[in-house]
């Protein structure tokens, strides 16, 4: 996982030649975090939707995208009183 705001992307690590070995790399399984709304990695109340958006793209069978996006939707909604356009969390 690429964390939000790093200076490198997806691109940049499948295609680092020192990194060609990890597994995540061989198999193209290399994401980037979201920014749409706010970095979810940092110690802030909506954290915890890093951590369902990393259990949606590593678990999609069990978490769907479409789930995690209405979670997302119902989060900003009541902790913020916010409409989000979930249209932006799609990978």
């Amino acid at each position: 996982m690429i964390a939000p705001g790093a200076e490198y992307t997806v691109e940049d690590v499948l295609g680092d030649a020192q990194l060609a070995e990890v597994t995540a790399v061989k198999n193209g399984k290399v994401y980037h975090m979201t920014d749409a709304f706010e970095a979810w990695d940092s110690p802030v109340p909506s954290s915890v939707l890093g951590s369902l958006w990393l259990a949606s793209v590593l678990h999609e069978e069990a978490y769907t995208p479409e789930t995690f996006a209405k979670d997302t939707a119902e989060f900003y909604k009541t902790f913020y009183d916010v409409e989000i356009d979930t249209s932006l969390l799609e990978q």
